[in-house]
Formats: structure tokens, sequence, C-alpha cells
């Protein structure tokens, strides 16, 4: 464990801090859980049985931000992030 530093991995994808415990998580989740398992699965098994199936918003530009609005979110819905969507389509 110390050869393959977990947390220094971990730690950079903290970069730059959301600023929130919330953030945090999302930011994690979406840099390891998001990217390394749940697409590859998703992509496997709409393949597997010749499905279209639609992934989790991974637009990286987009994601950053609409990072800001989110702690503040109590449920995060396509009706409250339009307004910010609409000011990034422009």
């Amino acid at each position: 464990m110390r050869r393959l530093q977990p947390l220094k991995h971990l730690d950079a994808n903290l970069k730059p801090d959301p600023g929130s415990d919330i953030g945090r998580v999302c930011a994690l989740e979406s840099s390891q859980y998001l990217r390394n398992q749940l697409l590859r699965d998703a992509d496997w098994a709409g393949m597997a049985h010749s499905l279209e199936i639609r992934v989790p918003l991974v637009h990286a530009a987009t994601l950053e931000a609409l990072a800001p609005s989110l702690p503040r979110l109590k449920r995060a819905r396509k009706a409250a992030l339009r307004p910010r969507l609409k000011a990034l389509a422009g």
C-alpha cells in the first residue's frame, strides 16, 4: 500500500478543492467510481444486449461549471440546474 500511495492519488483528484464535504465526495465519485466502474459496466451491458444506454453527465468542463451549485441543492434535479446550463450554453 505504501508503494501505491492511494491517499496521494485521491488527493490529486481533489484539486482544486471543491470547498465542501459533499463537493469532495462528488469529485471523488466522478473521478474514481463513475469513470472506472460505472461507465465501463454500462458500456459492456449495453453492447452485450444491443441497447443504447444513457450514462451520467461526464463532460468535464460542464461538471466544473456546475460544481459550485451542487452543494446548495437538496436534490440534484435537472430543473434546478437548467438556468446554470443555459448560461453555459450562452
